[in-house]
């Protein structure tokens, strides 16, 4: 089971994952994010309370990074994950030195629908 806690700002989307990200669970993730348009803002990811991830798991934080996603969060389980994903994790305390370019949201269609290909591309069966 997965818990996916939503919350916006006028400048960014912050999802709070906890529990396992597996099955049914990832193609739920997909469709909250696509549905809350986070994929248009600055997007934070906060992993701290994922406890397990299969492969559809992985492939889905490799998707969200590709969406320009930054993910925070601490603990064994998801410092274990990230580093063998080769996805940054950022702590609280980094959170506030990250560079202000990163995982700023799209802001020309032309980008945007760059977005768009890669989540229909990410989609496709395979």
């Amino acid at each position: 089971m997965l818990r996916i806690t939503i919350s916006s700002s006028g400048k960014k989307v912050v999802l709070k994952l906890e529990g396992s990200l597996a099955g049914p669970w990832v193609e739920e993730l997909r469709k909250t994010v696509l549905q809350s348009d986070a994929w248009r803002q600055r997007l934070e990811v906060d992993v701290s309370g994922l406890t397990s991830a299969e492969e559809d798991g992985d492939t889905a934080l490799i998707w969200l990074r590709n969406m320009g996603a930054r993910f925070l969060g601490k603990g064994p389980f998801p410092e274990y994950l990230f580093e063998r994903l080769n996805i940054p994790l950022f702590n609280q305390k980094t959170r506030n030195n990250l560079p202000k370019s990163f995982a700023e949201p799209c802001t020309t269609e032309t980008a945007q629908r760059k977005r768009r290909k890669k989540l229909v591309t990410t989609e496709s069966p395979g």
